[in-house]
């Protein structure tokens, strides 16, 4: 092991039970520097878990306007809520009613499209992507964080003449991992509303079975 390498040590400013969450948090905080955000910019983030609720609070640390969480279980929801964070839950709300009325309206190439300049599935679901293909606006960029486990399909024409770009992002880098530390010390998030249940390490399988 190799320190600022493999193990990484927490600044007293952040507490261990927040330190805690580091890895994953570095991934989603991967997928928002992958997705090259620029000042003011929008983003729509499909899954409000560990690394969705990551990826989201990152991009607006890095200047993001404005980012909304969409997720079918409102628990995670009101989480990202009081975290300050747009929301839509597609089971009780139309998606695209819902993200013109937060983003307001931009050119696509299938017509309407959602305002938003970034595209995080974070939830391994093909409605994210169905959502970017219908409303992704010109230049558009999705990115991939989520793992799927099925062929995604697509009309490569539609990437060519919408300007979009398409990409994965897997794991971190220590680029990532800084960052996570950087908006962890300071202290714009309430990281704690994140965790919402903690066990002692003698019921490390119950907690796995429950995660």
């Amino acid at each position: 092991c190799r320190i600022d390498h493999s193990v990484y040590k927490l600044d007293e400013r952040i507490s261990s039970k927040v330190g805690a969450m580091l890895e994953p948090f570095s991934v989603g905080a991967q997928a928002a520097i992958l997705s090259q955000p620029e000042k003011d910019q929008n983003a729509i983030v499909f899954g409000a878990g560990m690394i969705g609720m990551a990826a989201a609070i990152a991009l607006k640390y890095l200047g993001c306007g404005k980012v909304m969480l969409v997720n079918r279980s409102t628990y995670r929801l009101d989480i990202a809520e009081e975290l300050g964070f747009e929301t839509c839950s597609p089971v009780q709300e139309d998606l695209k009613e819902r993200a013109l009325r937060v983003f307001g309206e931009a050119p696509g190439i299938m017509g309407q499209a959602f305002q938003a300049d970034i595209f995080v599935d974070a939830a391994g679901a093909d409605d994210a992507f169905d959502a970017f293909t219908r409303y992704g606006k010109l230049g558009a960029v999705f990115t991939i964080v989520g793992m799927h486990h099925r062929t995604m399909t697509f009309n490569p024409d539609m990437l060519l003449y919408a300007s979009w770009r398409i990409q994965g992002s897997g794991g971190y880098t220590d680029q990532s991992v800084r960052l996570s530390m950087e908006i962890m010390r300071s202290g714009k998030f309430e990281l704690d509303r994140l965790i919402t249940q903690e066990y002692p390490l003698e019921n490390l399988e119950e907690a796995i079975r429950k995660a």
